[in-house]
């Protein structure tokens, strides 16, 4: 599959982390951006993944308050259904 994939997650979310379950078992790497506006919360994530504040994402992830949002090569993959779909 694509070697360029990022995905949009929200923390303790059920479908995001669904939606990285679905990318690990079809072996597809990726790299993880949390979306967080908790500043608190964000210094712990941060030693863990990327973290990015809801004004970053609104710019790299349109979509992503129907979270997940996947950008695989430049095309963006709103929600766990549509990432479904995409992967086949």
């Amino acid at each position: 599959m694509s070697s360029n994939v990022t995905i949009y997650t929200k923390p303790n979310d059920p479908w995001s982390k669904k939606a990285t379950a679905l990318l690990a078992s079809k072996n597809i790497t990726y790299s993880e951006n949390i979306i967080t506006d908790d500043s608190s919360r964000t210094s712990r994530l941060a030693s863990h993944q990327s973290v990015v504040t809801k004004e970053q994402a609104d710019t790299a992830a349109p979509g992503w308050k129907a979270k997940p949002v996947t950008i695989i090569d430049g095309e963006t993959v709103v929600g766990l259904k549509a990432l479904r779909a995409k992967l086949g």
